[in-house]
């Protein structure tokens, strides 16, 4: 009996452990808006500073994302990680905090469940941002 008491200690250590330590072996599978082509310009001034110009404003969202990305991915790598609940896995304590607030305030659940309520032209934008920083981020893996 006392070497079962033992296994089943151990089996509960053992979960217990993974437990803290999981993290998901795939991601998230989100449906991607059907690609399109965005027609924009990027040319940065004498200063390094990015002027966009494209035909809507879907195309200059990928415009900006793309040069935001050029500027500062590290930081956006954050922000995704916490608007994904996950920034606990890259800063600790102190993202966790972040992460319990996101999944009290049910954030992610509201934005995925009235993400079709926008209009068409506001939804445009985002994907069109999106599509920037993702073009960025195949280029650079």
């Amino acid at each position: 009996m006392r070497k079962f008491l033992w296994a089943l200690l151990a089996l509960s250590a053992s979960v217990v452990v993974a437990g803290l330590v999981w993290e998901p072996l795939v991601a998230t599978e989100y449906s991607a808006p059907p690609p399109r082509k965005y027609d924009v310009e990027i040319a940065r001034d004498s200063f390094g500073v990015p002027h966009i110009n494209g035909k809507t404003d879907a195309d200059t969202a990928y415009g900006l994302a793309y040069a935001h990305a050029e500027d500062d991915f590290s930081t956006i790598e954050d922000v995704v990680a916490m608007t994904r609940g996950r920034y606990g896995a890259l800063a600790g304590s102190d993202g966790a905090k972040v992460d319990y607030v996101l999944h009290f305030l049910g954030a992610r659940e509201t934005a995925e469940r009235r993400y079709t309520e926008l209009s068409p032209e506001v939804r445009a934008v985002a994907e069109g941002y999106a599509a920037g920083l993702n073009h960025y981020a195949k280029k650079h893996p």
